[in-house]
């Protein structure tokens, strides 16, 4: 069991309380060419309540540049357009 999933999407979550309800707001991320929102749109309140973007906010070049910084293994990986650590599991059912 996990309280939340950090993923690698490119998206913004923003915490918005209507009326007395807690809700997330899905938005653009900055850079428009790796924007994935459109991508999570389909998802419920409930998945992105567990659901963090923690490089959502940065464009592409800068989470490379990050990557050289820091001298992660996977700095010089091609970009990947699927799930691949999910295999054949849907996203919105690997967040349920």
């Amino acid at each position: 069991n996990f309280d939340y999933v950090a993923t690698g999407h490119y998206a913004q979550l923003l915490d918005s309380n209507d009326s007395g309800i807690s809700r997330k707001r899905l938005l653009r991320a900055p850079d428009p060419v790796k924007d994935q929102s459109y991508f999570l749109a389909a998802l419920k309140q409930e998945q992105l309540h567990r659901v963090l973007f923690p490089i959502g906010h940065l464009e592409k070049k800068m989470v490379r540049e990050l990557a050289e910084e820091f001298d992660l293994p996977n700095k010089n990986r091609p970009d990947s357009q699927g799930l691949c650590f999910l295999g054949k599991v849907r996203f919105d059912e690997f967040l349920a």
